[in-house]
């Protein structure tokens, strides 16, 4: 379901020529403005498929979904709710026993009390790092940790930072570095239209930008961040028109939309919810490995 604040657009336009191009500000202090400026067109809910392409998806029994989401999706809710996780602990060299334990801990408190304490970080960590190590990802993407991402936008002759919970870096042939941002991690720490505004949004449209600064002669950009929100953890998706690129980078009118998926949020508690959440993270690593 699309949410009628972000679906419904006037013939919004970027700041003035002398100010610092309002997309680009930091992604916690996006506001409403900033929607309605980015023109956002909210879909919620889409599939994996839909959302990056069912040659992508790994079908049951593929080896390289299936030998981590056998790890990952081993306690079962109850387990993980009662402490019972020792039994687990065997699976130390996959990587996810101090995995368990955190997830253990999420499920005692309120959410809230846990969201600024680096829990659902070290969680989204593990798992993704986890994932990379166990695909054929790892010779395509690199995972790095917190902190800020320098960046510079040639058409804008703009330099500047964000800074991301994680970011997924793209393999540059060019100088045989792992220095291009594909994804973002972000922990979702405002729920609602907030939430989308600090959190996933700019961090979804971020790769996408830099994309455009890369090679301005595509048709079509993308963006991609993994969400962790609550229990829950889903992926989203921008996608803008090279014309919204341009627009965006000459500080002109932007009336075409941003067309922003989120994924259905797959609860991390419950063994489907994690089976769901790896076949989605494969799909997204297979589709950013691409050529």
């Amino acid at each position: 379901m699309a949410s009628s604040i972000l679906n419904n657009h006037s013939e919004s336009k970027v700041s003035s020529p002398g100010d610092l191009p309002l997309l680009l500000q930091k992604p916690r202090k996006w506001t409403y403005k900033h929607l309605e400026v980015a023109r956002v067109k909210l879909s919620e809910n889409v599939t994996t498929e839909e959302l990056l392409g069912q040659d992508y998806v790994p079908v049951d029994g593929d080896p390289e979904f299936e030998t981590f989401a056998k790890i990952f999706c081993a306690p079962t809710r109850k387990q993980l709710e009662s402490g019972d996780v020792r039994s687990f602990y065997h699976l130390h060299n996959g990587g996810l026993s101090s995995t368990f334990n955190r997830l253990w801990n999420i499920s005692l408190y309120d959410i809230e009390s846990v969201v600024n304490s680096g829990t659902l970080r070290s969680v989204l960590d593990d798992v993704i790092g986890q994932i990379i190590l166990r695909t054929k990802a790892r010779k395509r993407l690199h995972l790095l940790w917190e902190g800020t991402i320098p960046f510079e936008i040639p058409q804008l002759k703009f330099r500047g930072q964000t800074y991301a919970d994680g970011t997924l870096m793209g393999y540059n042939k060019d100088d045989g570095g792992f220095n291009i941002p594909l994804a973002f991690l972000s922990i979702v720490k405002e729920s609602g239209d907030d939430g989308i505004a600090k959190y996933q949004v700019p961090q979804t449209l971020f790769p996408a930008i830099i994309s455009y600064s890369r090679n301005p002669k595509l048709s079509e950009y993308h963006g991609h961040a993994i969400c962790y929100d609550g229990v829950y953890m889903y992926v989203c998706k921008a996608i803008v028109s090279s014309a919204y690129m341009e627009a965006l980078c000459k500080h002109g009118s932007v009336t075409e939309d941003l067309r922003f998926y989120r994924s259905e949020p797959f609860e991390v508690l419950e063994p489907a919810g994690r089976r769901g959440f790896i076949r989605l993270i494969v799909t997204l690593f297979r589709y950013l490995s691409q050529d």
